[in-house]
């Protein structure tokens, strides 16, 4: 008789450093190792990521904290399972300067994403700065935000990692860097069918999710050989500069509950679910365990 086909889950995939590891496990057969088969669709945004799982196209995707606010709005069942960012960093035009000081008084350019804001905001505030002090322009992406930075308007720019790291090649200077470990970034969501009947599938996802993780962070995986271009890095671009990666994690209840306070001063009288409605919390024995 055959041997049984592989469990498989497919998963919509924003454009960011967070796609990476996920990338290298299925190209270098870490997924399969584990008897998973993985499909990534490359959803570009964040938006895509959500329209995806509200057409219920997907298991799964990794995208923005608050897409599982906005699907979860709309009546969606989804929970977060999981975060693994790789951060997002500050740059400013040379000739502004390269001090916070200097940023006072700054147009600052952002995406609409109020995760962003949110990390933007802290970060400020670390360095005795807030937004009062800047003009922030809205952008639709990221990557939008970045070539208006490029055709003069704005004279800094806040960007995920990847982003950043091309604005630096292009004469940017980095202020400062939010790390991967903080949640907002890489999030990845499931719908609830998805974790309540395929337990056993997601904790063998997760095993081959860290041991790429492992692989990447030991230098033992060529970035070259893996299909990048397909999430919109330049071919070459990542071998340059090897980032660091966040291992995958539970969502921390006193993380999310500091972002819906500070979602709940954006918008007052809105009402935002509560952590256990958001985050799921009953992973298998060892799902997030070495």
């Amino acid at each position: 008789s055959q041997p049984p086909a592989p469990a498989g889950l497919c998963l919509a995939v924003s454009n960011g450093l967070e796609a990476v590891p996920l990338i290298a496990a299925v190209a270098m057969g870490f997924f399969e190792a584990e008897g998973v088969t993985v499909e990534l669709i490359p959803a570009g945004s964040w938006r895509g990521v959500e329209t995806a799982l509200q057409a219920g196209a997907v298991d799964g995707g990794q995208g923005s904290f608050y897409s599982l606010l906005r699907l979860q709005e709309r009546g969606f069942l989804v929970m977060a399972a999981s975060t693994s960012g790789a951060g997002y960093v500050l740059v400013m035009a040379a000739s502004r300067g390269d001090s916070f000081a200097a940023l006072l008084g700054a147009t600052v350019n952002l995406s609409d994403d109020p995760a962003e804001r949110y990390l933007l905001e802290a970060l400020l505030a670390e360095n005795n700065l807030s937004p009062a002090d800047l003009s922030l322009i809205i952008f639709d992406s990221p990557a939008a935000a970045l070539e208006a930075f490029w055709q003069g308007r704005g004279e800094a720019v806040f960007l995920p990692r990847h982003l950043g790291m091309e604005a630096q090649r292009g004469g940017a200077i980095c202020l400062a860097a939010v790390p991967g470990e903080r949640f907002t970034g890489g999030v990845l969501i499931f719908g609830g069918e998805t974790l309540q009947e395929k337990t056993a599938v997601l904790a063998s996802f997760y095993r081959a999710y860290r041991a790429a993780m492992q692989a990447l962070k030991e230098g033992r995986i060529d970035f070259q050989s893996l299909p990048v271009e397909l999430w919109g890095f330049p071919a070459g671009s990542l071998e340059e500069e090897r980032p660091h990666f966040a291992a995958p994690r539970p969502l921390a209840k006193d993380e999310v509950e500091d972002y819906l306070s500070w979602l709940r001063r954006q918008n007052p009288g809105a009402f935002l679910p509560v952590f256990e409605a958001l985050v799921w919390r009953e992973e298998p024995a060892g799902f997030f365990s070495e």
